[in-house]
């Protein structure tokens, strides 16, 4: 029997955090009119893609209504690069999204984003690709994990901070393991399935990080470490049931990101942390759509993946 990778494994590294399990809360506002909310956190080794959708008003308790009547454009330098094109729920997203058919975002470069609809207010933004930062010395310092039991492991990685400049960091971790799949012809094969954001944990009180929401990840600015090394060690808790022949892996993704997707991410984190208080003052939510919601900003991906066994 071969051995194949799940399709669009790049794809599925891309979109399950942030249109998945980590897809920000929805924007709810007390204006006389509902606002667009624009989504996309666009990086340099994918096409751009985008998520349109309706402001809910303060106590409707309606589901997200997205829109699939909007004209999405992306812009460099005032002209015109590309029209984007709408797309319905589709066997990778559950979502309707708006995709480029091949422009992928240069580092440093930035771009407009232009949304118009009928009956809403045009909103646009800019945004850009920040350099991508190295990850170093990841290693797997203990395994917590026992055979046949989901387990944890214990994780150890570097951050090779940039001198002289702010800079803000996304890591997420990811179990690769080999299942025993079936096709529709009845014939059986192992496939590599990919899981995660894995829960993670850290037992350092000092650690600059603030773990999103259900600790599915981790936001870090690099205040504390400018310019510095920086090792961070943490505990993930593994999604699938480990055994000695299933090929398991770890992947460490360390995205470097802009403030704005910082700033956005810990607005969403906040809001998050305080929805079950009533009592609780309401949180802002950080944009930088101009006449709306949401984000557009990119970031840039260092990888490195680990075996279990």
């Amino acid at each position: 029997m071969f051995m194949k990778l799940i399709r669009n494994l790049t794809f599925l590294l891309f979109t399950i955090p942030f249109f998945g399990c980590l897809e920000p809360v929805d924007i709810l506002d007390d204006l006389s009119e509902s606002k667009l909310v624009v989504n996309s956190y666009f990086t340099n080794d994918l096409p751009f893609y985008v998520r349109v959708s309706a402001s809910r008003k303060f106590g409707n308790e309606e589901k997200n209504t997205y829109i699939d009547f909007a004209n999405v454009s992306i812009w460099f330098e005032g002209e015109l690069i590309e029209q984007l094109t709408y797309f319905p729920p589709d066997e990778f997203d559950t979502l309707p999204s708006y995709r480029s058919h091949g422009l992928i975002p240069e580092v440093g470069k930035e771009y407009e984003i232009r949304v118009t609809a009928e009956n809403f207010e045009p909103v646009s933004s800019t945004g850009s690709v920040p350099p991508p930062t190295k990850i170093s010395n990841t290693s797997i310092e203990d395994d917590g994990g026992n055979q046949g039991t989901n387990g944890h492991v214990y994780l150890s990685m570097s951050i090779d901070d940039p001198r002289d400049e702010e800079n803000y960091y996304h890591i997420l971790l990811y179990q690769l393991k080999d299942e025993l799949a079936t096709d529709l012809d009845g014939r059986r094969d192992f496939e590599t399935r990919f899981y995660g954001p894995l829960k993670m944990y850290t037992f350092d009180p000092n650690a600059p990080v603030t773990f999103y929401i259900n600790n599915r990840g981790a936001l870090v600015s690099d205040r504390s470490f400018n310019g510095t090394t920086k090792k961070l060690n943490f505990r993930a808790d593994l999604e699938k049931i480990r055994s000695n022949d299933d090929n398991a892996k770890i992947i460490i993704e360390l995205r470097s990101i802009t403030e704005d997707y910082y700033d956005y991410f810990m607005s969403i984190k906040r809001q998050n942390d305080q929805s079950t208080n009533p009592l609780s003052e309401p949180v802002i939510d950080f944009t930088n759509i101009e006449n709306g919601f949401g984000l557009f900003t990119g970031f840039s991906v260092s990888r490195d993946t680990l075996s279990l066994n």
